[in-house]
């Protein structure tokens, strides 16, 4: 049976009407669709602005980007303000502008954020919110370290050999951050040590707003006897403000003021061999990402302290780190440490003022 041109025609656009509305029906149900309840699945669900949804676990929630552990796609760091909806499951910490830390289930909806405890429900603007972090954590979630090996060998008319180490340990929850730094150096030449120096540094911070915190312990561990320093202690509290918070570059600000005690490897005669005095210390530091792949960080931190003690003392670090995996960098750092007033050793030997080098190492990240 043959059939009139009109027949066809017909029929072909009846058959595009139909796929059409097959094709709208599924894109409309796939716009609607929500996922299950978290609490019966035991996880997290994020919806994107491009209207996809992921489904994994919040590790946290610091500087405006969502990190983020999917089932399928592995760790991912999602901009706060690319999220449209967030139905989270389990008990969270969150840092607010305006009441600081709540605790409670999470839900974002939007441009609000939907805290709900056992007996309130509080409701926030998104942007209100500064950090959160889950309340059951999970192995290691709300920790960050680094560390940095490098060696060096030089043989001929000289033999000489280089070792440099540096460690950055970080915790970070809702409204808190605890940091460890170590920075160390040897160096050898022709069987002589030509320099030993150990730095360790930790701090613990309490957030009361977006912007400033106060710095309730920071203490730190000083050696160096080639600047006649068998060991220097300092310890104070103070507090801070945070100049620049986005998602590429962190700026803070500290002062502190404290007591340090220092004992000299060796003195003059009729000297005394370790000295005690008040401390006022201002630090800041600077992190940021130069490119995806390059980052720079600087540190300084000035000390103020009696006459014997050395009256002035600063110490920078700047560092470039060039990733070369995910885990892996390339740090170049300049270190400047000076003293002002340096102590004389039991031969009269007064140590330099200034100690500047360059640390190039591997570093491993976690």
């Amino acid at each position: 049976m043959r059939l009139s041109k009109h027949t066809v025609t017909t029929a072909y656009w009846q058959a595009l009407v139909v796929v059409g509305y097959i094709t709208l029906s599924a894109a409309s149900s796939a716009n609607n669709w929500t996922p299950p309840p978290p609490k019966s699945v035991n996880s997290t669900w994020v919806q994107l602005v491009s209207g996809e949804w992921v489904k994994g676990d919040v590790i946290s929630m610091y500087q405006d980007r969502l990190h983020f552990d999917s089932d399928k796609l592995g760790v991912l760091s999602i901009k706060w303000g690319d999220i449209v909806t967030i139905h989270a499951s389990g008990e969270f910490g969150i840092f607010t502008e305006t009441d600081g830390k709540v605790i409670g289930q999470l839900d974002r909806i939007g441009d609000k954020v939907v805290i709900a405890s056992s007996d309130s429900q509080r409701i926030y603007d998104a942007f209100d919110v500064v950090s959160i972090a889950p309340r059951e954590e999970r192995a290691f979630s709300q920790w960050s370290a680094k560390v940095s090996l490098g060696y060096s060998v030089r043989q001929g008319n000289n033999d000489e050999s280089e070792f440099n180490a540096s460690a950055d340990i970080k915790r970070q929850t809702a409204n808190t951050r605890a940091t460890i730094d170590y920075l160390g150096y040897m160096s050898v030449k022709d069987d002589s040590q030509t320099a030993n120096n150990h730095r360790l540094k930790g701090v613990y911070d309490r957030f009361v707003s977006r912007k400033f915190f106060w710095r309730t312990f920071q203490g730190e561990l000083f050696i160096d006897k080639f600047q006649n320093i068998e060991r220097r202690t300092t310890v104070g509290s103070g507090f801070g403000y945070r100049l620049i918070e986005n998602d590429t570059t962190d700026w803070d600000i500290s002062t502190t003021l404290g007591y340090q005690i220092t004992r000299f490897d060796s003195v003059e005669v009729g000297q005394q061999d370790d000295e005690r005095t008040p401390a006022l210390t201002a630090s800041t530091v600077y992190d940021t990402e130069l490119t995806h792949w390059i980052d720079w960080k600087t540190s300084m931190q000035l000390m103020i302290v009696n006459e014997v003690s050395g009256r002035y003392t600063h110490h920078l670090v700047s560092t470039i780190s060039t990733e070369i995996t995910k885990y892996i960098d390339f740090d170049v750092s300049v270190v400047w440490d000076r003293t002002d007033n340096p102590r004389a050793d039991a031969d009269g030997v007064i140590p330099e003022k200034d100690d500047y080098r360059m640390v190039v190492g591997i570093g491993i990240d976690y």
